[in-house]
């Protein structure tokens, strides 16, 4: 099994976290509470938001970020802005010597991705995506039981992501957030389920279909069923914010057993189910915050010179077939 390292609190390593909203702040917990990282910086454009932060962590406030880029001190950085913003940000950070890690997607095209992995290749430096869901101790345990030869005649695998979001929020602050950010389900979720199913099964996969369902709004779908090829393997994705079904699923299924992954569970969240004896199995895993594992996993490559599980390899094919996905048109091929 794949096994996160914690940093030596001997390193020197300071980091700083650019962009302070629900989830930098959550990255910024993980670097400042768990992390044996140094010291700890933090940029944000609005000064509230750096503010109620302070609030909470012990870090070093950052105003302007060409004072950041000039610091040789810091050596690496989590970038954690709106995405349209990453891979300027991203850029700019390994031009000037910096470490990053960044938040889902790196990029908005796999042009820009494979500039910015060239270019932190060029200069010998860490560059990794935030893909939090990869680090989840469950999902490295499937890949463990995977790698293994859990299942040497893989027939079927599915991958669900419903929000339930109609009931858990209310319609108008859906529309907002669809609006606003101009963002559909596919494009909010794809890089998760992508990088996940990357990791588990070490394979790249041939977009087949790509259906869209525009409930709420007749210009970005809100609900998609993906149709994905992994070898001759079918591979299903369903998103949704709308369907009145809460779900956080990966399925893996051959002739003699089915592997179930709940995410929403609380534990117990692999079950391992032999369909003649009808017995169920649930494999035991450690109980770590994901996103530590994140935090602590971009500390040891750096301090190692190690290359990350997120890295290059897996940000420009998981890049590749997202675009692949976003250009499938309706009518069952991929775009011109």
């Amino acid at each position: 099994m794949f096994l996160v390292k914690e940093v030596s609190v001997k390193n020197n390593i300071n980091v700083a976290v650019i962009g302070l909203g629900w989830w930098g702040s959550k990255v910024l917990r993980n670097f400042c509470e768990r992390s044996h990282f140094c010291r700890v910086f933090a940029f944000d454009k609005d000064p509230e938001r750096t503010r109620q932060a302070l609030s909470r962590w012990n870090f070093e406030p950052l105003t302007d970020l060409r004072d950041l880029w000039r610091r040789s001190d810091i050596r690496a950085v989590a970038v954690v802005t709106p995405p349209q913003t990453h891979f300027d940000i991203v850029r700019q950070a390994l031009e000037h010597g910096k470490h990053v890690m960044v938040a889902k997607p790196p990029a908005q095209t796999l042009q820009q991705a494979e500039q910015l992995c060239a270019l932190a290749e060029s200069k010998d430096l860490v560059f990794m995506a935030d893909s939090t869901f990869v680090f989840n101790p469950a999902i490295l345990k499937v890949r463990q039981l995977v790698q293994e030869g859990l299942f040497p005649n893989l027939s079927f695998v599915q991958s669900v992501r419903c929000g339930d979001d109609l009931r858990f929020h209310n319609l108008q602050r859906i529309l907002d957030l669809i609006r606003v950010s101009g963002v559909d389900v596919i494009e909010d979720l794809v890089f998760h389920d992508l990088s996940v199913l990357r990791i588990v099964f070490g394979q790249s996969f041939a977009v087949r279909s790509v259906r869209r369902v525009h409930i709420l709004d007749p210009a970005l779908c809100d609900t998609a069923f993906i149709e994905l090829d992994m070898g001759g393997v079918p591979v299903h994705i369903t998103y949704s914010w709308s369907l009145p079904e809460r779900k956080r699923q990966l399925l893996l299924f051959d002739a003699e057993k089915f592997l179930l992954f709940d995410d929403l569970k609380k534990e117990k969240k692999i079950e391992i189910y032999r369909l003649a004896k009808k017995e169920s199995a649930f494999p035991d895993y450690p109980e770590d915050e994901p996103l530590r594992n994140v935090v602590e996993h971009f500390g040891t490559c750096i301090a190692e010179g190690q290359q990350p599980l997120t890295g290059k390899d897996l940000i420009l094919d998981v890049m590749r077939t997202s675009e692949q996905i976003r250009q499938f048109d309706l009518s069952g091929g991929a775009s011109a």
